[in-house]
């Protein structure tokens, strides 16, 4: 009976650690990844496209309050792209 008190104890606390990862991730400002793609007939004298790839934000949930997205924004900005793209879950279930 103890070692099933222990097993439990020990798995509760593996959730409640996994939970508060999760929960921190979600609330942290995006990482920024560069990236230099070369595209089969892009033309040599073309300037290249600066692009920016965000995903997962999830506005108007509560990992997402406006101060953190007003951060998600200046730091997409102070990146100066040609084109934002937003690839899935850019808004909660929620909305």
């Amino acid at each position: 009976m103890i070692a099933l008190r222990r097993g439990i104890a020990w798995l509760l606390l593996a959730l409640g650690v996994l939970t508060a990862t999760m929960l921190w991730q979600a609330g942290a400002d995006p990482v920024v990844r560069r990236l230099t793609v070369s595209v089969a007939g892009w033309p040599a004298t073309a300037p290249p496209l600066r692009l920016v790839l965000i995903s997962d934000i999830h506005v108007a949930g509560p990992e997402t309050p406006p101060e953190r997205l007003a951060r998600v924004v200046a730091q997409i900005n102070a990146l100066a792209p040609d084109l934002v793209l937003i690839a899935g879950d850019f808004v909660t279930e929620e909305l």
